[in-house]
């Protein structure tokens, strides 16, 4: 099977452990690309598969993004994951679904863009304490503002600016993430692979390890495996899944489903890489 596999055009992918994941379909025998999203020299329908990895960019350009993914359903791509899936899962009003469904997410607001509404009667209908705003259509924190208790009238300029632009997503900051951190668990093929504690650095409440965050391999305790387990199961059993949650009060809670572009930590599981290979080539 040839794959093509998708990045972004600022981004080394050998230089990420996706290289893992190379290693993985070459000892398999499949061949595979590397291609930025927006490589107009791309033909993405020579591909038996088309599978989005590091394109960590598309945020950014988010109109064109999108006009992309339906030329590849145009085109009958096959893409990995499904195209309704990754439509879905690249605004964060998914978390919504998630709590109809009954999955513990932190309490939030949707904002829609254009709307103007003061951050302050957010932060009260959100029981008043600290909230984090970020861009609904996001990646990497960008963007992303932690806004204190009583915080919400110094902070409403910024609010605005981004309302202004696209959705906003206004939620109540879980203290937990800022001690313990955020467990990541990876699925491939629906099944669960591996998990990792990601803990931000010192006074910093973003894990991400370009804001100094640490990464340790570690099994997924069982309520957070469960609880990952039945949010998965609202989206079905795609090929690969990271899912993001925090313990609070002893509750495990979703606060990110990555159907798209995750990082999957194949490095801190030995095996891992192989095991999502096999998954994008059943």
């Amino acid at each position: 099977m040839r794959l093509a596999l998708v990045t972004a055009k600022h981004v080394e992918p050998r230089a990420t452990d996706d290289r893992l994941l190379c290693e993985a379909l070459a000892a398999r025998g499949h061949g595979f690309d590397w291609f930025a999203w927006d490589d107009e020299a791309a033909r993405w329908q020579d591909y038996e598969r088309v599978v989005l990895r590091s394109c960590w960019d598309y945020h950014l350009y988010t109109e064109r993004f999108q006009h992309w993914l339906q030329g590849l359903g145009a085109a009958g791509v096959n893409l990995v994951n499904p195209l309704p899936l990754i439509r879905e899962n690249l605004h964060k009003r998914y978390l919504l679904r998630l709590a109809d469904a009954g999955i513990p997410v932190p309490p939030l607001k949707l904002v829609p863009y254009g709307s103007e509404v003061a951050l302050a009667d957010l932060q009260a209908e959100l029981g008043g304490g600290e909230l984090v705003v970020k861009p609904a259509v996001s990646g990497s924190a960008w963007r992303t503002l932690r806004v204190p208790a009583r915080g919400a009238a110094a902070a409403q300029a910024e609010f605005a600016a981004l309302t202004r632009e696209r959705d906003v997503i206004v939620q109540s900051f879980i203290p937990e993430i800022g001690g313990l951190g955020e467990y990541s668990l990876m699925f491939f093929g629906g099944r669960y692979s591996h998990a990792v504690l990601k803990t931000p650095r010192t006074g910093e409440f973003r894990c991400q390890r370009e804001y100094g965050g640490s990464v340790t391999a570690l099994p997924a305790p069982a309520s957070v495996l469960e609880t990952a387990r039945r949010a998965l199961a609202v989206f079905g059993a795609p090929p690969y899944a990271r899912l993001d949650l925090v313990v609070t009060r002893g509750m495990p809670m979703i606060m990110e489903v990555e159907l798209i572009e995750p990082v999957l930590f194949f490095a801190e599981a030995g095996g891992s890489a192989a095991l999502m290979a096999d998954a994008l080539t059943a």
